[in-house]
């Protein structure tokens, strides 16, 4: 296991630590594998902006923690705006200063935090050719808000930004032990276990593909991956709609029993609570996804413009009371309704047939623990879902 930390973060590197090896104690105690080769990148915020999550990194399962999600409520209570101003700050940054085609951003978006001019230089530099950074430009202002507006906006406020983390650092080591997310590193251990099972392996590829297809698409405009790119991203569809329900059940049953507690706990009677933590995790998490998969297979048909998929993504981000509606502007009078409505239950559709998967998988998953914590385990490492059920049921 090898920790490293943003500045800042040094300090919370042996706790960190400590309480990692405590999970994978546990596992052994249980039978249950984990990677004897991983890594734990400790951090404030990066753009896939969760609290924690694993990723695999040059075939290497990579633990990322987002530290800013650890502030306490107490805190938030009067220090909300300072810490939603730093995230949407270092959001604006992962949106529009980070490569999007090559994968997480959280270095190179932290590295623009600390010094904007070199970072976004060395950034603009980072294309192809300079025919292909003003696509990406354009792809930016297409959206409503002009990229020189991002730019000046990052060099005006960073400073302020800088300070408020200054402040925020030894906030986030008072709390960060006592914080929430200090009891999903179990739940993130066991992605760690699944991460190198032959099911997500596959995902590697195909995720790389869809990155070079949407990259050849809207920044060197070639027309003739359209038809590529909507198969790619209808298969990253079925993998999200399939795969995904079956990682976060297996890994949310270690957020309802307690550590050591599979003897004293039946699964089978939390289930249902697993169940309710993934509907909620869906929509903030897969659901968002999903919805900017749906968007890049309808932009490939030709069904929608930009005006519509900026309706679509404003729209969805201004529900959730998100600062990142304000990088979608539209006109009310160009949206074409039916093309609306085919999109819409496009990703409507997606996220039903994903909560059916969950309520199929959950008491599958449920009863695998109940006979035995390590058989789920096993099972990830089936070729396939259809053979993950076999396991689990003893077939």
């Amino acid at each position: 296991m090898n920790i490293s930390a943003q500045r800042g973060l040094e300090a919370l590197i042996p706790f960190v630590q400590t309480e990692i090896e405590k999970a994978v104690h546990e596992r052994e105690y249980l039978g249950m594998p984990t990677p004897e080769d991983f890594d734990v990148v400790l951090g404030y915020h990066d753009t896939i902006g969760g609290g924690a999550y694993v990723e695999l990194v040059d075939s290497t399962p990579v633990m990322f923690i987002n530290s800013l999600r650890s502030v306490a409520p107490s805190v938030l209570e009067y220090a909300h705006q300072e810490v939603s101003e730093l995230i949407h700050h270092l959001d604006t940054i992962g949106y529009v200063f980070t490569n999007h085609w090559d994968g997480i951003s959280g270095e190179s978006m932290f590295g623009v935090f600390l010094n904007p001019e070199q970072g976004i230089k060395e950034f603009e530099s980072s294309f192809n050719s300079e025919e292909e950074f003003e696509s990406y430009k354009k792809m930016i202002n297409s959206r409503g808000v002009p990229y020189e507006h991002y730019k000046e906006l990052v060099f005006k406020s960073n400073r302020v930004m800088k300070k408020k983390l200054g402040w925020l650092i030894p906030i986030i080591e008072r709390d960060f032990p006592e914080s929430i997310m200090v009891r999903y590193i179990r739940h993130e251990v066991d992605h760690l276990d699944s991460a190198l099972s032959p099911m997500y392996r596959e995902l590697i590829p195909i995720f790389s593909e869809l990155g070079d297809l949407e990259r050849r698409f809207y920044l060197q405009g070639e027309t003739s991956v359209a038809e590529e790119l909507k198969t790619k991203n209808s298969e990253v569809l079925e993998r999200y709609i399939g795969l995904f329900p079956v990682l976060e059940l297996k890994a949310m049953f270690f957020d309802h029993i307690e550590p050591f507690g599979w003897h004293n706990t039946d699964p089978v009677s939390v289930q249902e609570d697993v169940l309710a933590n993934f509907t909620t995790f869906s929509i903030k998490g897969i659901g968002e996804r999903m919805l900017h998969r749906v968007v890049s297979f309808e932009r490939a048909s030709d069904n929608i413009d930009d005006d519509i998929s900026n309706f679509i993504l404003g729209n969805y981000y201004d529900k959730r009371r998100s600062p990142k509606t304000e990088r979608y502007i539209y006109n009310p009078e160009k949206i074409e309704i039916s093309a609306l409505i085919d999109a819409r239950a496009a990703w409507e559709g997606c996220m039903i047939r994903c909560k059916r998967q969950a309520e199929h998988m959950a008491p599958i998953i449920a009863r695998a623990y109940e006979k035995d914590p390590r058989i789920p385990s096993d099972a990830i490492r089936a070729g396939n879902l259809g053979d993950f059920v076999k396991v689990c049921n003893g077939s």
